[in-house]
């Protein structure tokens, strides 16, 4: 088992989750999350492998609250801890909100919240003080709500990619 600090990152074979997880590779051993791709997960593995850390790959759906304590048990098993979580992927919307209704908006928030809610349950009692759990911004509602229960990691909430290298920073 590592000493070094794990990170846990949600959609992390590609886009902004993909670059939180390089960001943090230089310090955090990495729990890759994919749905579907895992061709874009191995060559993410590798360029986090590449930035120094170990990883461990899982394919898990976010909609699936099984699929997400699996994710989660299985990076406290392979690290033995995870101290930060990023909760970044979202499923549901692929077109822009000015041209989603009503249902589609609903399913994906209640996704995100719900893929945010099962793993901070499942993770923050075994974080370590110091600890951080980084949202998306569609779940920043939710957080804030829900920072005093996951004590005693700290919520950090990002806004967009330009802020990925401060996300990475302050964890």
């Amino acid at each position: 088992m590592s000493q070094r600090r794990a990170a846990l990152v949600t959609g992390s074979s590609r886009g902004i989750g993909k670059a939180v997880a390089l960001a943090l590779a230089g310090t955090h051993d990495i729990v890759l999350n994919y749905r579907a791709r895992q061709d874009e997960a191995e060559a993410a593995a590798e360029l986090f492998r590449a930035a120094g850390a170990s990883v461990l790959s899982l394919q898990a759906d976010i909609s699936d609250p099984d699929s997400l304590i699996r994710l989660a048990d299985a990076g406290l098993e392979r690290f033995g801890r995870i101290d930060t979580l990023v909760t970044n992927a979202a499923t549901g919307l692929h077109w822009p909100i000015s041209i989603s209704g009503w249902q589609q908006i609903q399913d994906s928030v209640q996704v995100i919240a719900g893929s945010f809610a099962t793993l901070v349950s499942r993770l923050s009692p075994a974080m370590v003080a110091g600890g951080r759990i980084v949202v998306s911004p569609e779940v920043e509602v939710a957080a804030a709500g829900a920072s005093s229960a996951v004590a005693p990691a700290e919520v950090v909430a990002t806004a967009a990619p330009a802020a990925v290298p401060a996300a990475a920073s302050a964890v």
